[in-house]
């Protein structure tokens, strides 16, 4: 028991003393590197239920121990009998990867009528950077946030993955997260244990100036919560060379997805699949923007028209002539009272668009055009205005009340349990609207949205955060079930397995920012990019939005083609906030051009490598060896012996 625990391989030396609370060091034989924990293998947080207070025991309360060791991993027993908390933490090396994980069976609570376990910190502050070091932080936030080591004011930030609603703005989509430091890097993968785990990432922390990230597991929300019976598994893969920044970390998780999560790449897709072939080289996320109701001055609302199925086959036509030779038309609002309208009601089409007669002719003749025809619709948010209102298969919080949404065009919405939304309206809706015609992948918006755990008994599911994601995954199955794919609105990371194409990987700078996070970010990566390129379908804005988020137009499509990005855009026929559809025209067409023509083919290849070669200029390598330049400046520029125009981009095959 006195002795130290070694694990080694031809990549990595791993030694953990457990007389030391568990001190762990790495050692990366590759770059000689020395990745060294913190003060403790773990930090303990309790809930003392005779005085109802946080309870986190000290770390000389706790008894480590080994309790196996074969091979290639070991084991170590953890208990604190002050607190009557037991568990087996357990170490897996494979290659150049460490895997810890917490088994479910192996966690005791003793004295479950005094103290009640809510979380587990593995390594806190652990494989730390000094302030002023070179290196930075890999943050899950957004696309992959960059933090380096610079910061003097000591700070903590905390968040629970998967956008917690009162951390919306923080947009933490990613089960992922890691760490440069000089030469060497780690990335971690939160594999079981996601939904309720969160991280903390330290800055210029202790008195060691520690600037570090590391999970934390969440077993409980609130001290009633029952625990989600599922090991905490995460693995550790250390990275060296080149692979040793954010692009290899991407590509690490796009192995994992594939061979673990068992996505299907876009090629594969592409071979058996008539509609994700046409995805690749479309002009693939046009939304028509049909109908909704508006709140006039007095207080009333008024339902209008922007386009009715008529006048967007007149669009459709319009974009044929200019050379558009394929689009993926999505139409929004046409259901019952248009956008937002009524859910979980639909129907009938709504007669001041055509109705459904009308419907059926513009998806009849876009279809004979070569362009599909698919549907903008909803099944995470419900309006009292609904003739399908039922507020038993509404979520609830653990008091038992409603979760109010947000205010929109059908009043104050709430949100269905999505198992029993699935059950009661998917199935009911689906056949009707696929014997329209529907053609291509079917689009749903807002969703998945903020995780905040189903806490109804007679819903019949785990009362657990887990069992919302994975009512949403149904969802989304049940949409590939019946339309061939599934097209969502965000992408948080839990849902790729069951998705085919995201609306938006979020842009930093789209919604206002909380300034105590904002101040934590140096550089914005596509690392979320490159990790689902050749995976699945993504986006980034509409182009309107791009003078805010990029500058100007241009810049924002320049963007599109560094990072990898589909276009999308969104129209109407009359005057709308979306302005005349015939000014969209010019855009569309040099979009589609640029990126659906000319670049289509790579929407089935991995992304291999991306950097700054010079100022304003980025190279984005493929998989097949094709290098695509991005020029934001002014003037020409040479990189090698290609030229790349101001403001434009080159093929380097």
């Amino acid at each position: 028991m006195n002795r130290i625990v070694k694990l080694a391989n031809d990549y990595l030396t791993v030694f953990v003393d457990p007389q030391k609370q568990g001190a762990i060091t790495v050692e990366d034989r590759r770059s000689r590197h020395r990745w060294a924990s913190g003060n403790a293998l773990f930090t303990v947080k309790a809930h003392d239920l005779g005085c109802d207070r946080p309870y986190t025991p000290e770390i000389d309360k706790f008894h480590i121990g080994l309790e196996y060791h074969s091979g290639s991993e070991f084991g170590l027993s953890v208990k604190c009998d002050d607190a009557g908390i037991r568990f087996l933490v357990r170490f897996i090396l494979d290659k150049d990867m460490l895997k810890v994980s917490i088994p479910y069976d192996d966690v005791v609570e003793s004295k479950k009528q005094s103290f009640a376990l809510m979380s587990v910190e593995l390594m806190p502050c652990g494989f730390a950077a000094r302030t002023g070091e070179e290196g930075y932080l890999l943050l899950p936030n957004f696309s992959g946030l960059v933090s380096r080591f610079k910061r003097r004011e000591p700070q903590q930030y905390r968040s629970l993955l998967y956008v917690p609603q009162p951390q919306w703005e923080d947009v933490t989509v990613l089960p992922v997260f890691g760490a440069v430091h000089g030469k060497a890097a780690y990335a971690v993968i939160i594999e079981s244990g996601d939904f309720d785990a969160g991280i903390v990432a330290s800055f210029n922390w202790d008195e060691r100036q520690s600037n570090a990230i590391h999970p934390e597991f969440h077993y409980r929300h609130h001290h009633t919560d029952m625990v989600d019976p599922v090991d905490r598994v995460i693995s550790y893969h250390f990275l060296s060379g080149s692979d040793a920044g954010y692009v290899g970390m991407a590509k690490r998780y796009r192995e994992y997805l594939i061979k673990t999560k068992g996505v299907l790449p876009l090629r594969d897709k592409a071979a058996v699949s008539r509609k994700a072939a046409y995805m690749c080289e479309a002009y693939g996320f046009l939304k028509i923007f049909c109908a909704c109701k508006e709140k006039l001055s007095d207080g009333s609302v008024q339902y209008r028209a922007y386009t009715t199925f008529a006048e967007a086959l007149q669009i459709l036509k319009r974009l044929k002539q200019e050379g558009l030779e394929k689009i993926r038309c999505i139409l929004v609002g046409w259901n019952w009272d248009g956008h937002d309208g009524r859910y979980p009601t639909r129907f009938p089409v709504d007669q001041r668009l055509g109705g459904e007669a009308g419907l059926k002719q513009l998806i009849t003749a876009a279809s004979a055009m070569d362009y599909q025809v698919t549907f903008h619709d909803n099944y995470s948010d419900a309006y009292r205005i609904s003739p399908d209102w039922d507020e038993s298969i509404m979520i609830r919080d653990q008091q038992g009340h409603l979760h109010p949404g947000g205010v929109w065009a059908g009043g104050q919405s709430y949100f269905p349990c999505p198992q029993l939304a699935a059950k009661r309206f998917m199935h009911r809706d689906f056949p009707r609207i696929k014997a329209m015609g529907v053609n291509g992948w079917y689009y749903l918006d807002g969703t998945p949205r903020a995780l905040r755990g189903c806490y109804d008994k007679t819903h019949g599911h785990p009362l657990t955060r887990r069992a919302e994601g994975e009512g949403i995954i149904d969802q989304f199955q049940t949409v590939r079930a019946f339309f061939g794919g599934c097209s969502v609105e965000m992408p948080t990371a839990f849902v790729l397995p069951a998705v085919d194409e995201v609306s938006h990987i979020p842009c930093f700078g789209v919604w206002p920012l909380r300034p105590e996070f904002k101040s934590l970010v140096d550089e914005v990566t596509p690392f979320f990019h490159i990790a689902v390129h050749g995976l699945i379908i993504y986006h980034l804005m509409g182009w309107s939005a791009y003078p805010k988020l990029f500058g100007s137009v241009i810049n924002g499509i320049l963007k599109e083609i560094e990072w990898g990005a589909m276009p999308r855009n969104e129209v109407t026929f009359r005057p709308s906030s979306f302005g005349d559809f015939q000014d969209h025209i010019g855009w569309m067409k040099k979009e589609y051009a640029w990126i659906c023509k000319g670049l289509g083919a790579l929407q089935k290849e991995f992304i291999e490598s991306h950097r700054r070669v010079k100022d304003n200029v980025f190279e984005t390598v493929y998989s097949n060896g094709t290098r695509v330049l991005v020029n934001y400046g002014n003037k020409s520029v040479s990189v090698g012996r290609k030229t790349v125009h101001a403001k434009s981009h080159a093929v380097v095959k």
